[in-house]
């Protein structure tokens, strides 16, 4: 639902879809085109600020938290992810929507 609500303001985001725990977030350009460089600097960034998530396809950010998790670790890795891809989007939207 977060991730969800997140997307409607931010452009990168095209789809967000999973079962459980195992989501993905699909990041299109504005003319449909993958954003394989965008998605990677979220995952890098991510990776920056102790989270951990995977690539997937061409240009979507794979989470999947173990079933373990508690829920204010899976808040705190929605706000790392949240944060990557709103400073992504900040510093790197134009360049990499082209």
């Amino acid at each position: 639902e977060r991730l969800n609500a997140f997307k409607s303001g931010h452009p990168s985001i095209e789809r967000v879809d999973g079962r459980g725990l195992m989501i993905g977030v699909e990041f299109l350009g504005a003319q449909g085109q993958p954003l394989a460089k965008f998605r990677d600097e979220v995952v890098d960034l991510c990776f920056t600020n102790g989270l951990i998530t995977l690539a997937a396809g061409t240009s979507t950010l794979r989470i999947a938290p173990p079933l373990v998790i508690t829920r204010q670790e899976f808040e705190r890795g929605l706000d790392i992810i949240e944060r990557a891809i709103a400073d992504v989007e900040e510093t790197h939207w134009e360049s990499l929507r082209a």
